[in-house]
């Protein structure tokens, strides 16, 4: 009996042991990951977006294709997804989507479904302007043209009255296809947007990283402390008995 008892602690230790100096490694990085969890904010982690390609394609991440690119002369405004680029520089975003854009000597004018934005030619904010129902928007000469619920108004004082026209432009704004290199870069651009490092962390966090394996790899993790947690237990409570036991003997 008691060389089953020495056999079962040896056993009992090793496993301690090797079990301990293996789940260490994950209760490392569960260790790390959740430091960075808790402080979020202060680390801006929801605002630091990955742009390693290899991430990206394990995450199945896929560059955008679905464009929108008004020509303006020299320059190109285009909405992909909710960003808005001038070139190949993203100036803001939007949730509504982009009908029409005109340029001037002046300045530039995106046309959104409500509203009119006026841009610098370098694409710095000026104003927003709301304007409920927008179809289209076009120019000719010093006028300014818009078409909205079905009426067509013109401005030639840069949008600070409208009046209701019986002419409109011979050419109003419309979409043409962005050259190569420059929609290349901005799908690479969007792709580089979606994901967060916030959510990288706490994929590793949960294991999900590594699929679903990786979240059963954390569950048997978690099994394997508690085994540590109680192990450790036993031979502590074991060794206060053998030295209480000692000191007895002595008295």
């Amino acid at each position: 009996m008691k060389q089953l008892k020495r056999s079962f602690s040896k056993l009992l230790y090793k496993g301690h042991r090797h079990i301990g100096f293996a789940v260490s490694l994950i209760t490392i990085m569960l260790s790390i990951t959740g430091i960075a969890l808790n402080h979020t904010s202060e680390l801006k982690l929801d605002q630091h977006f990955i742009k390693s390609p290899v991430i990206l394609d394990w995450y199945g991440i896929a560059s955008s294709t679905h464009t929108k690119s008004f020509p303006l002369q020299k320059h190109w405004l285009t909405q992909l997804e909710q960003n808005i680029y001038l070139d190949n520089k993203a100036i803001f975003t939007s949730t509504e989507p982009l009908i029409g854009a005109i340029i001037t000597a002046d300045f530039i004018v995106a046309a959104f479904r409500h509203r009119l934005v006026l841009l610098t030619i370098e694409g710095d904010l000026i104003e927003s302007i709301a304007k409920p129902g927008l179809e289209k928007i076009g120019h000719q000469n010093a006028l300014i043209f818009i078409q909205a619920q079905q009426r067509i108004y013109s401005s030639k004082d840069q949008l600070l009255s409208w009046q209701e026209s019986k002419f409109q432009p011979q050419h109003w704004s419309s979409k043409s296809p962005l050259p190569t290199a420059i929609s290349e870069e901005l799908k690479q651009d969007s792709r580089e947007q979606i994901l967060d490092l916030e959510r990288v962390i706490l994929d590793i966090h949960s294991g999900r990283f590594f699929g679903q394996y990786g979240v059963y790899l954390i569950d048997l993790s978690g099994v394997l402390l508690i085994f540590l947690a109680i192990s450790g237990i036993w031979f502590w409570l074991r060794g206060y008995a053998k030295r209480h036991l000692k000191n007895i003997n002595k008295q």
